[in-house]
């Protein structure tokens, strides 16, 4: 039986008027995971970026060095996805994320019997759990939901830096966002249609 494995994260601006941006973004990976985790590991030795997060990184120079090198990796063509908010509200924090999860999976699920396993960035147990639980009600029934995290996982702070990659090309007029590389065509937008519906 083949297994995909996501890694993800969620990227949120500044709240306005209770709203703001929000990227969903993760990759997918299937039978080349060992292979992308050596691969980001010597990226981020390479561009000096290490272990830390995006937002830790504070070095505009490494970041653009990093999503650069990241792209370049023709394993992960296709196999990059996000969903984009323009006005998000809080309360559809959650749901967003369920949305884009399931639709990974079903993106990028095989013929046949196929495995998934989820790690999204720093969810705790209860609600890996929940998330879990949630996917199978949806008739995702070969799903489990391990830990994501930063400080342990080169593909959770890929996840981390793509996110951020996305939403500030997308909605923010910075010098790091123009410094930033533009987005490839390449890249799986998951919006759903109904991204009208969850503006306020």
């Amino acid at each position: 039986m083949s297994r995909v494995c996501f890694h993800s994260d969620d990227s949120y601006g500044n709240v306005i008027n209770g709203a703001t941006t929000a990227v969903v973004a993760g990759i997918a990976l299937d039978g080349v995971k060992s292979e992308i985790q050596q691969a980001l590991l010597k990226i981020e030795e390479k561009t000096g970026k290490g272990c830390k997060d995006w937002y830790s990184t504070k070095d505009v120079a490494i970041k653009v060095r990093y999503i650069e090198s990241v792209l370049r990796l023709s394993p992960l063509v296709g196999r990059i996805f996000y969903s984009e908010y323009p006005s998000l509200a809080r309360c559809d924090y959650w749901r967003v994320r369920l949305d884009v999860l399931a639709a990974a999976i079903t993106r990028y699920t095989h013929r046949g019997r196929c495995e998934h396993e989820m790690a999204h960035e720093g969810l705790k147990s209860a609600s890996r759990e929940q998330l879990q639980k949630e996917l199978k009600a949806r008739g995702l029934k070969r799903v489990s939901v391990e830990t994501g995290m930063v400080e342990t996982h080169p593909e959770i702070r890929c996840a981390d830096a793509l996110c951020a990659y996305v939403r500030s090309k997308r909605f923010d007029n910075t010098a790091t966002s123009r410094a930033l590389p533009a987005l490839p065509d390449w890249l799986v937008n998951l919006t759903p249609v109904q991204t009208e519906a969850l503006r306020i």
